[in-house]
Parts: structure tokens; C-alpha cells; sequence
């Protein structure tokens, strides 16, 4: 039985970046689209794969009254074990803390952390799972997954570089290899319990709202410590933030849509 363990920080009051969103300005519906495609990408992946166990923590920090609401409405599933909680310590840095911490101490074969401004598509999960172990098998390698292929990295950060990459054939698509990445991803948790000094790092930076995030402490995976790092070519997530943020090659809106938010609503 392999175990999947998800944290998911929610907040629909405040933003870390503070720009314009592409999907529009309502908060709480955003949050509300991203955790029900969430759950709809766990749901799937256990029904494709039913030797799984899953369990997603929504950790609260500062959220509406009526997100609040819609959250404890949530219906339950044989399939997943839904946990709901407030953060201990509110902001940014601290509740992205306080997920890792809960993967730490719970999470056994997989782990995820994860944002409520993402939405993801329907089989995102099973996709990403894929691959995964599709590169364990045929390496031994066990690989960072982000399911988001951020537009930024191509446009500036890699624009014009012979920064030498891996291909490789997932389930729907390939996938290329990356040397940068956020705070929310998937892997093994034997590969996610190796690099607390940069978690570390990271919570610092963050709190101190440094400009130099991720480049100075996560990244390290990749570049100091030959982790594999991989997206998708086309994202399987989508950031809902800025312009410069949307993948142009999947139709946002088409996904946003479809995700209907009182699907899992208890009558």
C-alpha cells in the first residue's frame, strides 16, 4: 500500500505578491477552485491506482468567514481523509513551515505541499505519480516533481542557455529537467527528509522577505546536491498569478470553468 501525504496552505485575505491575478480578483473563489480540483486529482489517481492511501491537510491562516464555511461543508470520503486546521503561527513563512512539518511527521512514501492559489487538472496526480516512478525505475534516481512548467523559466531565467537537460516520456507528455523551483512540490518523502537546512534557509528568506528565494536555498537541490529536478512540457498546475505566469499553451479558462466548487458540498 503506498501513502500520499498532502498539505495545502489556505488563505483567501491577503497575497504574498500583492499583483494582479489573471483569473481575476475574487480570493475565495480561487481557493475554493483549487482545493476542489485538488480533490478531484487525488480521487482520480486512487481510482487509477486503488493500492494508494491518501490524506490532505488544509491548513487555515487568516481565511473569510465564508471560506471557513464552505471548508467545513466539505463531504467526507472513503478515499481520502480530509484534515482542516489553523495555522499556529499566522503568515506566509510560518504556515508553509508548519505544512512541511505535518509532511515530516506524517507522511510516508510520497509527499506534497501545496498552494490554494494552483489549480490542477484532473490527472495531474496520477501523471505526476507516473513519472516519478517511471525515472525510479529506470535510475534509481528519486526525482522533485512540479507539476507547473512556470512560463518565467523559458522567457528569462533559461532564455538563450545551453544549460545542458533530460527529456523524458511520461504518461501524456514529456517531461524536461529544471534547476529551479518553488516551495510546492511532489516526491518521495526519503527525498524530502534530506534537506532541511534549505527548508530552513527558505522559511528564513521568507520572512525576512528577502528578494533571493528559492535561488539561494532550494534550488540547492539541484545545483549543489544533483537532485533531479522535472516538469511536465505542458503544465498539469496552473499558478493563477500573473500574465508572465500563464502556461500559454494550456487554456486556462477552458480548466477553471469545469471545476465545479459545490461538487463535493454535502447536500
Amino acid at each position: 500500500m503506498l501513502n500520499f501525504h498532502y498539505a495545502m496552505q489556505i488563505c483567501d485575505t491577503a497575497s504574498f505578491q500583492g499583483h494582479e491575478r489573471y483569473c481575476g480578483s475574487d480570493r475565495t473563489l480561487l481557493s475554493k477552485k483549487s482545493i476542489t480540483s485538488i480533490i478531484t486529482t487525488i480521487l482520480d489517481l486512487k481510482n487509477k491506482n486503488s493500492e494508494s492511501e491518501h490524506e490532505l491537510l488544509l491548513l487555515t491562516d487568516n481565511i473569510t468567514d465564508h471560506l471557513k464555511s464552505w471548508l467545513f461543508n466539505l463531504k467526507s470520503f472513503p478515499e481520502l481523509k480530509i484534515t482542516i486546521r489553523e495555522v499556529a503561527k499566522p503568515g506566509i513563512a510560518d504556515s508553509i513551515k508548519e505544512c512541511y512539518e505535518w509532511l515530516n511527521q506524517n507522511g510516508k512514501n510520497f509527499v506534497y505541499q501545496l498552494q490554494d492559489d494552483y489549480i490542477f487538472q484532473k490527472n495531474c496526480l496520477y501523471d505526476t505519480a507516473a513519472i516519478w516512478f517511471k525515472i525510479q525505475n529506470e535510475t534509481g534516481s528519486h526525482c522533485i516533481v512540479n507539476p507547473f512548467n512556470d512560463p518565467h523559466y523559458w522567457v528569462e531565467l533559461y532564455h538563450n542557455k545551453i544549460t545542458p537537460r533530460t527529456l523524458f516520456f511520461g504518461v501524456s507528455g514529456y517531461y524536461i529537467q529544471i534547476y529551479e523551483i518553488g516551495c510546492t512540490f511532489f516526491t518521495s518523502k526519503e527525498q524530502f527528509d534530506q534537506h532541511w537546512d534549505l527548508y530552513t534557509k527558505f522559511f528564513e528568506l521568507v520572512r525576512n522577505k528577502s528578494e533571493k528565494l528559492e535561488s539561494t536555498s532550494l534550488n540547492y537541490m539541484f545545483v549543489r546536491r544533483a537532485v533531479l529536478g522535472i516538469t511536465p512540457m505542458t503544465s498539469l498546475s496552473l499558478h493563477m498569478q500573473t500574465e508572465g505566469e500563464r502556461d500559454p499553451y494550456v487554456d486556462w479558462k477552458l480548466l477553471w470553468d469545469h471545476i465545479d466548487i459545490d461538487c463535493y458540498q454535502k447536500k
